[in-house]
């Protein structure tokens, strides 16, 4: 009886195994607003490099504010391999003045995985038989940080980790945007669902490796180096706080 069961265990193992794959293909990225009655961005762009989303949002007391909320990745995220790791960042910003409201509706952006944080989209999508097969994330990440916290600002770096799994099985990350105003219809929640599927079935030129290049910063120190969507071109970026001095030649 020993035996026998070592023997079922042995190809109950092996068949396991068998099914595995490590090849994660991207099907679609998926992006709209939470809510029905949300106010649309005034810009949305989203690519295998990354993605941009830029709205204004008013207050009760008429004043408003632009923010441009922003993530790149490290390299092109078309087709992922088990076992590895993905790097990327993100920042928002306001790019209008600042309005005096209440501190506690800042806005914010926050990265998140199908290994501990969950997409309210996954239900408006075609996919089934979803598994927790990329992990990681990075912190929330504020426009300005609010008084007495510890809220994280500016540039931040995150990573997302992935595993592999039964073929035919499905798994995400996505990024939550969110910039709340008081009045109805001006506050904006928003989310760009990644989706992937495990799969030994890898499209041919499925990986771009045209577009957005980041640039090679390492002259200008202190910089970091983003893909500015809005002139479709890779730049070098102080962190927020920071100004370039062009005299030293250097963030500062």
């Amino acid at each position: 009886m020993k035996l026998l069961a070592c023997l079922i265990l042995a190809v109950f193992s092996f068949s396991t195994s068998a099914q595995q794959v490590n090849t994660l293909v991207l099907k679609e990225i998926y992006h709209k607003p939470l809510n029905a009655k949300d106010k649309k961005p005034s810009k949305v762009q989203v690519d295998t490099k990354g993605g941009m989303l830029e709205v204004t949002t008013k207050y009760n007391n008429g004043c408003e504010e632009k923010f441009h909320f922003e993530f790149n990745f490290d390299r092109d995220m078309a087709v992922l391999k088990a076992n590895e790791t993905y790097g990327f960042n993100y920042f928002v910003r306001a790019m209008s003045k600042e309005c005096q409201t209440n501190p506690w509706r800042e806005a914010y952006m926050k990265p998140g995985s199908s290994d501990g944080g969950y997409s309210s989209l996954l239900g408006e999508t075609n996919y089934g038989r979803w598994v927790y097969m990329i992990s990681g994330g990075g912190p929330y990440n504020y426009a300005r940080a609010r008084p007495n916290s510890k809220d994280v600002t500016g540039v931040q770096n995150g990573e997302f980790k992935t595993k592999p799994y039964t073929k035919g099985t499905h798994t995400y990350f996505y990024f939550d945007i969110n910039s709340s105003g008081h009045e109805s219809g001006e506050s904006c929640a928003y989310q760009f669902l990644f989706v992937y599927e495990l799969t030994d079935e890898v499209p041919n030129a499925s990986v771009s490796t045209s577009g957005c290049i980041a640039p090679d910063c390492s002259s200008m120190k202190g910089t970091i180096p983003v893909w500015n969507f809005q002139n479709n071109r890779g730049e070098c970026w102080c962190p927020e706080g920071m100004v370039w001095d062009r005299m030293e030649n250097r963030c500062r």
